[in-house]
């Protein structure tokens, strides 16, 4: 694993793009966001520095890489949603589609091992009063089913996150890479926490610097994650591979697939049975 003095000497330069860009982005716009090109480019420059961070730290197809690609995905789609929803009124819906997305392709890079149950329901008896309290506020029928969807995928990679911490376990060593990446992701639901009670329900004072600097500082959290991944056999074996992917989803296929053919099986043999018992019937009605 990685020394704290190899990261003060080693990965911290890597970070001053991002810290430079963060500090302009606040210079520029303090108080809040505008609708227009060069706000969108100035939004966008801390998540280009955070993905040539993860680049620096190395990239390739190899096995020892899975955890980093992930995470670089994560970033590119995440940066995407940053865009969109810079023009909420055209791309709002895109925006978190993007960002959806991105947290699926986070929960890929955590795994499902551990499985801490507890937390895991813990957080959805949380989640539960606090969907139904933002259903009414949601304007339309698209909403009332994405964000829904999009609140469980933030708090799963919420789950997932802090589930491979394992900082309660005295038998595993948990690392500060993994510490990173847990507090990025409850930066990450408080900034959207923020984000959806400001824009759906009531506006909220000084809004923009708390979303947009607990995002930046989820971001970061979860892009540091990356620095001693390609060392950590256990990290990338834990992550879903794509072969996982289409097995798990072929699975599902097979599954439905004999449920259907059990289905019609049945109404075959539901109206052959019929048809025997009209049969004589029929030929009485005749007779």
């Amino acid at each position: 694993m990685v020394s704290r003095i190899t990261v003060v000497k080693h990965v911290g330069p890597k970070l001053v793009p991002f810290f430079e860009s963060v500090f302009i982005f606040f210079v520029l716009y303090p108080l809040k966001s505008e609708s227009n090109l060069f706000f969108l480019i100035i939004k966008c420059m801390p998540m280009v520095a955070l993905l040539i961070f993860v680049l620096s730290n190395g990239f390739n197809l190899k096995f020892e890489y899975s955890y980093s690609r992930r995470i670089f995905t994560g970033l590119f789609f995440s940066m995407i949603g940053d865009a969109c929803l810079v023009y909420p009124e055209e791309f709002f819906i895109f925006g978190v589609i993007a960002f959806g997305i991105a947290h699926i392709i986070y929960l890929t890079a955590f795994g499902i091992k551990p499985l801490n149950y507890k937390f895991a329901l813990a957080l959805t008896v949380l989640s539960l009063p606090v969907t139904a309290f933002y259903i009414p506020f949601l304007q339309n029928y698209i909403l009332k089913v994405i964000v829904p969807i999009y609140m469980a995928l933030l708090l799963s990679m919420l789950w997932r996150a802090v589930s491979r911490l394992q900082i309660f376990n005295k038998e595993v060593k948990w690392t500060w890479t993994k510490l990173c990446c847990s507090m990025g992701a409850f930066f990450f639901v408080i900034s959207d926490s923020v984000f959806c009670f400001d824009f759906f329900i009531h506006p909220v004072p000084y809004s923009h610097p708390i979303i947009m600097f607990t995002y930046y500082a989820a971001q970061l959290g979860i892009a540091v994650s990356v620095v001693d991944s390609d060392a950590d056999y256990e990290v990338n074996d834990l992550v879903i591979q794509h072969n996982d992917l289409i097995n798990g989803i072929r699975r599902i296929y097979n599954y439905l697939k004999s449920i259907y053919f059990e289905d019609n099986l049945e109404v075959i043999n539901l109206n052959e049975s019929i048809a025997v018992n009209e049969k004589p019937f029929g030929k009485n009605k005749k007779e």
